[in-house]
C-alpha cells in the first residue's frame, strides 16, 4: 500500500521531469532559432584566457568584448601575449578554424623589441604565420622602414617583406660580431 508521503513524492518528481523536459524543449528552439536568426550564442565581456599549448608555452589572450556567432569569435580590442613575441594587439579580430584576421591598428612588437604596425593582418595557427594584407611600418631602435606587405614566420622568427623603404642609421646598429 503506497502511502500518501510516496504518493506526493512521486507527484512532485513527475511535475519536476515534466517542467524540466519542457525547458529542456525550450532552450534548444530558443539556441536553434538564435542560430537562424543570427544570434549570440556566447557573450563576454573583458575576458582574459590563458592557454598552455602542447609545448608548454603560455599564450594569454585578452579582450574588452567577445562574442560568438555560428562558431566564429569576434573580438573588440584584441591582444595576444606569449613569450615568443611581446605583444600582438588590434581593434577588432575574427577568430574562424584555423586563420585569425585582425583587423584596425593592427601591432606586434617582438622580444627584441621590433614594433610592426598595419591595418590588416591574418594569423595561420597552424603554420604560425602573420601576413599583412595592408601597407605595414616598422621600426626597431632608430631604424624605421614601410612596406606593401609582410610575412613573420613565428617558429623560424622569419621577417620578409616586399617593396620595402627603409632609414637605417648606422650609428645605432650593434657592433658586427666575428674578427
Amino acid at each position: 500500500m503506497v502511502t500518501r508521503i510516496e504518493a506526493l513524492v512521486a507527484t512532485v518528481l513527475a511535475v519536476l521531469a515534466a517542467a524540466g523536459w519542457f525547458f529542456a524543449q525550450t532552450s534548444a528552439s530558443q539556441e536553434r532559432g538564435g542560430k537562424e536568426h543570427g544570434h549570440k550564442e556566447i557573450e563576454i565581456r573583458s575576458g582574459i584566457v590563458h592557454e598552455i599549448n602542447a609545448t608548454g608555452v603560455m599564450n594569454v589572450f585578452e579582450s574588452a568584448y567577445a562574442v560568438q556567432e555560428r562558431g566564429v569569435w569576434h573580438f573588440r580590442r584584441f591582444r595576444l601575449r606569449n613569450p615568443q613575441i611581446r605583444y600582438l594587439r588590434s581593434d577588432r579580430a575574427l577568430k574562424q578554424a584555423q586563420t585569425d584576421r585582425l583587423e584596425g591598428n593592427v601591432t606586434l612588437v617582438r622580444k627584441d623589441g621590433a614594433i610592426v604596425r598595419s591595418q590588416r593582418v591574418l594569423y595561420d595557427e597552424k603554420r604560425r604565420v602573420l601576413r599583412s594584407l595592408s601597407p605595414f611600418v616598422g621600426q626597431k631602435g632608430n631604424n624605421l622602414f614601410r612596406g606593401r606587405r609582410f610575412v613573420y614566420d613565428l617558429n623560424r622568427r622569419l621577417f620578409r617583406a616586399r617593396t620595402v623603404y627603409a632609414r637605417y642609421d648606422l650609428a645605432s646598429s650593434p657592433p658586427a660580431q666575428g674578427r
